[in-house]
């Protein structure tokens, strides 16, 4: 994990990998790409990028990230009440 970037998403963005780097593309302006490395906190600030996770978050739900053989990689947990 990264020790020094925190990447905050705050306009609507089209987030994927490639090349094994993460690749940011918003309309008008060029693709940024960060290998994941180099990321400690990815901030979803934009509520059209994060209004799933919100949804599910207010619901109470728990979001499993698997890896490509399926195993657990990450875990969502709902904050607060």
């Amino acid at each position: 994990m990264g020790d020094h970037r925190i990447l905050l998403v705050e306009s609507a963005a089209c987030l994927s990998v490639r090349d094994g780097r993460l690749r940011l593309r918003r309309d008008g302006c060029e693709d940024a790409f960060v290998p994941p490395e180099d990321v400690a906190v990815m901030v979803l600030h934009h509520p059209l990028s994060a209004q799933i996770l919100q949804r599910l978050s207010k619901a109470g739900c728990a979001v499993l990230v698997t890896d490509d053989r399926h195993l657990p990689a990450a875990l969502l947990w709902p904050w607060g009440g």
